[in-house]
């Protein structure tokens, strides 16, 4: 294929990645047929490849998202094959890249919906357990950085406060995770969610998930109650 003749040309590689994820665009069958053709494979290997790239990141995120979307198995996959881990890389070298960092987050939230759904019913997950907490716990960090440094974009902040209610609670079960909760307001998770309120109070798609985020931290959690 071309994306294995041309690994290192970065703009066969992000016109690859652009393809899988138009192919993929709401495509059940499509979604299917490129993960058995090895596709997931080659977008994460064009990740860990062109990691400075800004184009290549975003195509394959965005290829990522849609290889994902409303579709469990592949989320399973793609967690497994390291495409949580590929994503909160680029958002690490990415950082000052606004409509980069919005993709990524979406992306890092429907892995989340496998990660939260499996609950640890599932043998895979429950194997791989710790190192998905470990990789939370990296997402949360990322999640901080990516809103201390887009304070003026609404996209940013609001998806990053969707990622901080999705970490605090399981939007599928409500389980809460009191652990994230606490962790998340000491790494500075609810200064930053005051500040995003602050810097857009006008703005729905801002303060709606702002509003959802404080409210996961609070539930059930009389300390966090308290500094909020």
């Amino acid at each position: 294929t071309a994306m294995d003749t041309h690994t290192g040309n970065a703009k066969v590689q992000w016109e690859a990645c652009f393809a899988l994820g138009a192919l993929a665009f709401e495509n059940t069958d499509n979604q299917g047929k490129i993960m058995i053709a090895g596709g997931l494979e080659r977008i994460i290997e064009a990740m860990d490849t062109h990691t400075g790239n800004q184009p290549v990141q975003f195509s394959a995120c965005k290829a990522l998202q849609e290889l994902a979307y409303n579709n469990l198995d592949n989320q399973r996959k793609i967690v497994a094959a390291g495409g949580q881990r590929c994503i909160v890389a680029a958002m690490a070298v990415h950082k000052k890249v606004a409509a980069f960092q919005a993709t990524a987050g979406e992306t890092l939230e429907l892995l989340q919906v496998y990660i939260q759904a499996a609950g640890g019913s599932d043998a895979a997950y429950q194997k791989d357990k710790l190192s998905q907490q470990a990789k939370g716990q990296e997402n949360m960090a990322t999640i901080l950085e990516t809103m201390d440094a887009h304070t003026g974009n609404a996209d940013v902040q609001g998806q990053a406060c969707v990622d901080l209610s999705n970490l605090a609670i399981n939007k599928h079960t409500a389980r809460i995770s009191v652990d994230n909760q606490g962790k998340i307001v000491a790494a500075g998770g609810l200064k930053c969610i005051i500040a995003s309120m602050d810097s857009h109070t006008r703005n729905a798609r801002v303060e709606v998930p702002a509003c959802f985020a404080l409210c996961h931290l609070a539930l059930r959690h009389t300390d966090n109650q308290g500094k909020i």
